[in-house]
């Protein structure tokens, strides 16, 4: 009674064996998936804001958009000149060449050192100058330039975003 016991559960097993022709752990019939090596890293980025409608060297009160016509700017005017990398603490949104260095640096500093990236807030300029509306097409132009950037600079680095704001339009 006891040998055939045992075979009840040996039969069966070589039947499911030779069925499957090797061992359950063979390593070349199941192939296990090797992990990605983890740095410990990531990156929150927001909030770009590119305008391309940015100019250099003028005021905040034309949310850089415009040369201030007046020689003779009052006093208020001359504090917040847009500079070639922005105008800080204005209304201004971000000139270009800030994303383009900004995506650079991150290429040369943290390509492939990260585990993801949390991306969130706006990829289109505010729509705050009425001599240049913003536009459905330019803020789908916008959100896919930094798209496409991010996939660039970054490839396959996980990439987490967040539809926040009216800003943002699904790619």
């Amino acid at each position: 009674m006891w040998i055939s016991a045992k075979l009840l559960y040996v039969i069966p097993l070589l039947f499911l064996l030779s069925l499957f022709g090797s061992p359950l752990f063979d390593s070349e019939t199941i192939p296990i998936p090797i992990p990605p090596k983890l740095h410990g890293k990531f990156l929150h980025i927001t909030d770009f804001h590119p305008d391309p409608h940015y100019v250099s060297n003028v005021t905040a009160k034309s949310r850089c958009h415009e040369h201030f016509k007046s020689a003779k700017k009052p006093r208020h005017m001359k504090r917040g000149i847009s500079g070639p990398w922005g105008a800080p603490a204005t209304v201004c949104d971000s000139p270009m060449n800030l994303i383009e260095a900004t995506f650079e640096w991150l290429e040369n500093n943290w390509k492939n050192k990260l585990d993801f990236i949390i991306w969130t807030g706006d990829n289109a300029r505010h729509d705050n100058d009425d001599m240049i509306p913003r536009t459905p097409e330019e803020m789908f132009q916008l959100n896919r330039m930094i798209t496409e950037k991010f996939l660039k600079t970054f490839g396959d680095t996980q990439l987490r975003g967040r539809k926040k704001a009216p800003h943002f339009i699904p790619i």
